[in-house]
């Protein structure tokens, strides 16, 4: 029996090849670990506007100003938190109408701020020593030191007084942003938000709608205002239901992502863990983008506003919004294609440890693109911070450069661990070429049956070297039986999806079989 053609050896199951940039220089470390440059981890871009903040003369005056008063120190971040996006067709969890729940004690709509702690108007530094406003005017490190403890403290730091910070509980505002212990007792004994978010979360919409519009006539932006505004927005926007009014919908969340919003007072923290969090304004912004994105109803898809809104969503300091816009500029959707301002968009949010946008630029660096030169070594710094959060894409590469010598020295063993790390999150490619890994016994020990399991999970996510390489083994009973028949439904599927070598295979493999087989292949497609 003749052997199949072209086909003595597997096929690679990598990437395209590319011209290799020039080495990065030999690595320190020989582990199957991801190692390379680090760049500052999410938290450093913002604790380092310490040092920055401290040289600017507006910030020296509110300094300068506590000193003469009892203020403790500007806002720092605000707090986010996650969209509540429930199953909207879902049947609601009790019955409209029925008795209204009980409320606990915890408010949805209001960062709560903690003065335990700041007691006597002091703050410990790092040393454990009270940092006071006297000292903290006069003494640029101690003001840097104050800086960061509030970034540490994991939210943000609200202006404070002496008579404040003898309340227990949260300090709200006031009419003009004064805080008053009248008002702040008001919000705390409000009962219309809680209500409606409890009755949002039992699924009773039209319910929650109007806790929600009682809410907002209530309470300021700040108090919750905000999060009753977007909620109005949402529910008559997404809810089933003939009593919804979709523009109505529209126009809140309109109305709530071009609320006020200061970058001093209002910038809200961002977690690379939890990139969706958000605050209402930028989830508002978030969400009139997606619509004008995608289309939603009778409303057709309009790319340029829906960029417009994915701006406004990054200006109200919701980062993740940058890499959807440097994924509008890449493909050119609401504009002219323009990887140069993908890459700045990549990079302003890869900066923060987003994995996502962190492996984006690293595709754009490899290769290089319209107006973007290739430049592997950054690419590959990129990926190693990408492939830190275990992002399979950035791993997957990594392991394709170990595997090729693509800007670092040959080490099949550590390609093999990149290819394995990847394979087991998923990553279809990385299944495939960890498969011919097994089959050659290049960086493991040659394992036939397990290279063909890892082709065959390969070939069932549509990797198309999967499906020939998973071929291949069923036609000649390698790691375990053989299969002619499935061997050709796998080559003729990849052919179809245009596989270079598919119809090569197909063709050989079909010279080989019996009538039975044909007869039996053609019937399985129909």
């Amino acid at each position: 029996m003749a052997h199949l053609v072209s086909v003595t050896t597997l096929l690679p199951s990598v990437t395209t090849a590319q011209e290799a940039a020039a080495p990065l220089p030999p690595s320190t470390s020989d582990q199957v670990v991801v190692t390379g440059q680090v760049l500052p981890p999410a938290e450093a871009p913002r604790s380092a506007t310490c040092e920055a903040l401290v040289r600017d003369g507006h910030f020296q005056a509110l300094l300068t100003t506590a000193r003469g008063g009892d203020l403790l120190g500007p806002q720092i971040l605000q707090s986010t938190r996650s969209p509540r996006n429930p199953d909207w067709a879902a049947a609601p969890l009790s019955p409209p109408g029925s008795p209204l729940p009980e409320l606990g004690e915890q408010r949805f709509g209001l960062s709560p701020t903690d003065a335990r702690g700041l007691q006597g108007g002091l703050v410990s530094g790092p040393d454990g020593a009270p940092l006071s406003i006297e000292t903290v005017a006069n003494n640029r490190d101690q003001a840097i030191a104050l800086c960061r403890k509030i970034y540490q403290r994991g939210d943000f730091a609200p202006t404070y007084t002496a008579t404040q910070i003898q309340l227990e509980g949260e300090l709200v505002s006031g009419p003009g942003g004064i805080s008053s212990p009248g008002r702040n007792m008001l919000v705390r004994r409000d009962t219309t938000l809680p209500m409606a978010f409890a009755l949002f979360d039992l699924g009773r919409y039209e319910e929650s709608l109007d806790w929600f519009r009682r809410a907002e006539r209530r309470l300021q932006p700040a108090e919750g205002g905000e999060e009753a505004a977007l909620f109005i927005g949402k529910i008559n926007l997404l809810a089933p239901g003939e009593w919804a009014d979709r523009e109505e919908g529209i126009r809140w969340l309109k109305r709530t992502a071009t609320s006020p919003y200061s970058p001093i007072d209002d910038m809200p923290r961002f977690d690379p863990d939890r990139p969706g969090w958000n605050t209402a304004v930028g989830e508002a912004a978030i969400i009139l983008g997606n619509l004008y994105r995608s289309g939603f109803g009778d409303i057709p898809a309009d790319p340029e506003e829906a960029r417009r809104w994915f701006d406004k969503a990054l200006d109200v300091g919701h980062l993740p919004a940058a890499q959807i816009l440097g994924d509008m500029c890449f493909a050119g959707e609401g504009g002219r294609r323009d990887v140069p301002r993908a890459v700045r968009f990549y990079r302003r949010v890869a900066e923060f440890g987003l994995p996502t946008a962190q492996y984006a630029l690293g595709q754009i660096l490899e290769f290089g693109d319209d107006r973007v030169e290739p430049d592997q070594p950054e690419a590959l710094r990129w990926y190693r911070e990408a492939a830190r959060a275990s992002h399979p894409g950035a791993m997957f590469a990594l392991a394709v450069a170990y595997d090729r010598g693509a800007g670092v020295p040959v080490d099949r063993v550590l390609a093999t661990g990149f290819y394995k790390e990847a394979a087991l999150q998923g990553h279809a490619g990385a299944m495939a070429a960890l498969g011919t890994s097994f089959y050659t016994g290049d960086g493991v020990a040659q394992d036939h049956p397990v290279a063909r399991q890892w082709f065959a999970q390969a070939a069932g996510l549509g990797d198309v070297d999967g499906m020939v390489n998973l071929a291949v083994m069923a036609a000649r009973g390698e790691g375990g039986a053989p299969d002619r028949v499935a061997a050709w439904r796998l080559l003729h599927s990849a052919s179809q999806r245009r596989h270079e070598r598919a119809p090569t295979v197909l063709a050989a493999l079909e010279a080989q079989m019996s009538p039975e087989e044909r007869r039996a292949a053609a019937s399985a497609m129909h």
